[in-house]
This record gives C-alpha cells, structure tokens and sequence, in this order.
C-alpha cells in the first residue's frame, strides 16, 4: 500500500515536471523570436537613416559613402552651415545645430528667441513653406502675363 502511493507520487512528480520544461522552452524562443524582429527594425531603420542621409548629402554635393551616419550628420551639418556662411568648429552638434537655426532664420527674417528647438523648426519650415508658395504664385503671374 505505502509502495503505490509513493509509485503515485513520483509519477505525479515527474509528469508536473516534464510539463514544466516545455513551457520554460516556449518563453526562450518567443523571446529570441523577439530580440530577431527588434534587431531587423533596427537594420530596417538605420537603412532608412542612411538614405535620407545620403538624399541630403547629395542635394548639399558632398560625398558621404564609407561614413558612418553620425560622421555622415556631421559633414552634412558642416556643409550647411558653409552654405550659411557660419563657422562651426569646435561646437557639440547641439550649438551647432542652434547656431545653424538661427542662420536660417535671419536668413528668412524671423525671430526664434526663445523657442524649443522643435518650435524654431517648426517656425523656419513655415517660412521656408510661405516663401517657396511666395515664388510659384510670383511664377505662376509672371507666365500669365507674358502670355
């Protein structure tokens, strides 16, 4: 009698424990599954990064191929503000980037004292937007006049 409830013990013991192994399993390859879809985002990103990088380089003339994407930021960051006409050497890419905002803006005759960086951007796109919309109303007249 005491030997088949002890036969029924371990029996019970060994069947809860092999379930428990394939549970533990499934976690591990969800989670392998997952760090596989995060790294291929990354990949899918960092493509994404570059090419706009690489539109931006090419728009500007410079040449960014065998540069990694903060080197690549930082000669097309240099090349902008060449084209400003400002210098910054020797500026984190924060001043750099602020230094090069206010350029733009006195550029477009505004004023962004004050503003968070993503309200200055903001502000010099809508002038950059207004001014381009400026000159294909002046565009559009100048055509229908001469013709």
């Amino acid at each position: 009698m005491k030997k088949k409830k002890l036969l029924v013990i371990v029996i019970a013991a060994m069947v809860s424990i092999s379930s428990i192994v394939p549970a533990f399993a499934d976690d591990t390859t969800t989670s392998s599954t997952t760090t596989t879809i995060a790294a291929d985002q990354q990949q899918t990103s960092t493509a994404a990064t570059l090419s706009k990088l690489v539109q931006r380089a090419a728009k500007l003339g410079i040449n960014i191929t065998d540069l990694t994407n903060d080197q690549a930021r930082a000669k097309i960051r240099a090349a902008v503000a060449a084209k400003l006409g400002i210098d910054i050497t020797g500026l984190t890419p924060d001043e750099a980037r602020s230094k090069i905002q206010s350029a733009r803006a006195a550029k477009l005759g505004i004023d962004i004292t004050g503003l968070s960086i993503q309200d200055a951007s903001a502000k010099i796109q809508a002038a950059y937007q207004a001014r381009k919309e400026a000159r294909q109303g002046k565009t559009i007249a100048t055509s229908t006049t001469t013709a």
